[in-house]
């Protein structure tokens, strides 16, 4: 006759990873996709750490560097400075979350760079008022960063001078009009439009979870 031994009192722990409210690829606390993260302090029950929440793809937006700016600058949410995309980017690279473009930068005559993502960080010469005129944008097809121009500008050229041309000006004696070569003419730059992606950074302390799951064994069959 078969014998049932039920070994109940008998049972083993496993240990689990700890958990943790944030990683990587997750969903931030404000509906973005965390990017980044570093533990910036940690003991045996807690850890603090540092993260990086990007808004999501279907908040991406295009405009100039100004527009992004302002989009951007809403409760502690801000346009990221070029160290801060260089992170998300490496992430994006390395894990493949954040369904960034990947495109290449091309020159544009029309300053359309929209496969670029703007930064916050500023390069080049100062205008009157302070403001470096250029800022830095990054392809994510292989991380190349590009300085472009934040503001409408207005430049000078020089082009030569038709016959047509001369007989639709004045000129003082007939030697000056046929001395004369080129004249100059005004030309409207456009600001640069990328793509943006707003970025908030925030810490969070958190609790480990050092859970143990408690097994059973199952009763033993003997004769």
């Amino acid at each position: 006759m078969n014998k049932l031994i039920t070994l109940s009192a008998l049972f083993f722990f496993i240990n689990v990873a700890p958990a943790f409210a944030y990683e990587i690829g997750s969903i931030g606390p404000e509906s973005g996709i965390i990017m980044y993260k570093a533990i910036t302090a940690e003991d045996s029950t807690t850890q603090t750490a540092y993260y990086l929440e990007v808004s999501p793809p279907d908040e991406e937006k295009t405009g100039t560097w100004q527009e992004a700016v302002d989009a951007c600058n809403t409760g502690d949410w801000t346009l990221p400075e070029a160290d801060v995309l260089t992170l998300i980017y490496d992430n994006f690279r390395n894990k493949g979350v954040g369904d960034f473009k990947k495109e290449a930068y091309q020159e544009s005559e029309e300053s359309d760079y929209t496969g670029l993502y703007w930064t916050a960080t500023g390069y080049g010469l100062k205008d009157k008022g302070g403001d470096q005129t250029e800022a830095f944008a990054k392809s994510f097809l292989n991380g190349t960063t590009h300085h472009l121009n934040k503001y409408q500008y207005s430049v000078h050229k020089l082009i030569p001078l038709t016959e047509e041309d001369k007989n639709n000006m004045t000129f003082q004696d007939k030697k000056s009009k046929k001395l004369a070569q080129y004249t100059t003419i005004e030309i409207e730059v456009p600001a640069a439009t990328c793509s943006y992606r707003c970025v908030r950074e925030f810490t969070k302390t958190e609790t480990k979870k050092n859970l143990k799951k408690k097994i059973n064994l199952p009763g033993i069959a003997t004769n």
